[in-house]
């Protein structure tokens, strides 16, 4: 039966039968469309599943995704890096550490270098193993200040070993607040430390939280007696006080084969290539942690000329030590010292013992 409704698409001169094809072709996929997608591009291969988006989106995730074993592997691979920048930094951290004394050694060597042009009219200062050379400069750098047979003013007590000198001739008096302030100008009173003009020094700026008790010094507690401290390297300080203010310092004085041991300081007797670093009437200086150090080629030159006699490094000047990282002085024999730098007499904690005269950061380093 014919109709008059007027065919759609009629703008095209298609048959009707085929427009009729075509549209229930259209309202098939239009009803199969709502089920599942259709997809732009080719499709699956015959006899697999039509996958939703949202199956394509997951598949394309886990291929982008690490498996477990791709990260445990990247674990292990950071794990082996991090071991090996660990295992880097130690000697890295060992080496300044090292170096960070022998700067401070260098600055005490030209601190002691100032003590000898503005104080002792070309003279070291003493390291109060010899009472002779202790007065000696004593007069001369205080000409003018009253004391009698040796004895010192009233109310001065003098430093009693090689590392107390070091501070003491370095460091000069110490004012009420414990601070540094060198000696007075005033040529009559020389250890006034209310006078805030004219004064000479302090030659080095010491670190007041690594002051500690010297040898003849058993007190933590602080004070400002400028006689009796000593001076402790940076990663040797052991004990801290317990009031604020007061110094990081070692519980008991320096002893023997016992950390924390202080800087010390050595300066050479008599001069010239003979100059020695003992008193002259005993072998045993009194620094009983510490020795200074013989100079092994002078003594085979002399050994090969028949000589038994001592030959020091520096015998001109002075020697300034530190323990190094263990804090101990391995060399403390004084009938036998030790000798520089062929390591002969040296004991099991001089290896890392620093000084002013040797050329690497530490003594094992100069050895042949």
């Amino acid at each position: 039966m014919k109709t008059d409704r007027a065919p759609r698409f009629a703008i095209l001169s298609f048959p009707r039968s085929a427009w009729e094809r075509l549209e229930r072709t259209l309202r098939v996929l239009s009803q199969a469309s709502r089920q599942r997608p259709v997809f732009p591009f080719p499709g699956p291969q015959s006899g697999q599943p039509v996958r939703s988006h949202a199956e394509r989106g997951n598949e394309e995730f886990r291929r982008r995704a690490f498996t477990l074993i791709e990260l445990l592997t990247v674990i292990v691979i950071i794990g082996i890096l991090t071991g090996l920048l660990v295992a880097a930094a130690v000697p890295v951290r060992i080496l300044v550490l090292n170096w960070r004394m022998k700067s401070e050694i260098k600055q005490m060597e030209l601190a002691v270098e100032r003590v000898r042009t503005d104080l002792g009219g070309g003279q070291y200062p003493p390291d109060s193993t010899n009472s002779n050379d202790f007065w000696q400069f004593f007069r001369r750098a205080f000409p003018r200040c009253s004391f009698s047979a040796n004895n010192p003013p009233s109310g001065v007590t003098l430093p009693g070993t090689p590392a107390e000198a070091l501070v003491f001739w370095l460091g000069g008096m110490r004012d009420s607040n414990g601070n540094f302030v060198g000696f007075s100008a005033n040529p009559v009173n020389p250890f006034d430390t209310t006078s805030s003009t004219g004064r000479i020094g302090p030659f080095f700026d010491f670190d007041r939280t690594r002051l500690g008790p010297g040898a003849t010094s058993g007190s933590s507690s602080f004070s400002s007696n400028p006689w009796n401290w000593a001076y402790y390297p940076q990663n040797n300080i052991t004990t801290v006080a317990s009031n604020s203010g007061n110094p990081i310092t070692a519980s008991v004085p320096p002893a023997a084969g016992s950390a924390p041991q202080p800087y010390t300081y050595f300066k050479a007797v008599g001069g010239g290539t003979a100059g020695s670093y003992y008193n002259g009437t005993s072998t045993q200086p009194s620094c009983n942690y510490a020795t200074p150090f013989l100079d092994a080629a002078a003594m085979r030159t002399a050994s090969a000329s028949g000589s038994s006699a001592y030959i020091w490094i520096n015998p001109q000047s002075f020697q300034l030590l530190c323990p190094g990282l263990d804090g101990i002085y391995g060399a403390t024999t004084d009938s036998n010292p030790p000798a520089y730098p062929d390591g002969t007499n040296y004991g099991q904690n001089t290896l890392d013992d620093i000084t002013n005269f040797s050329k690497g950061s530490k003594l094992e380093s100069d050895m042949p």
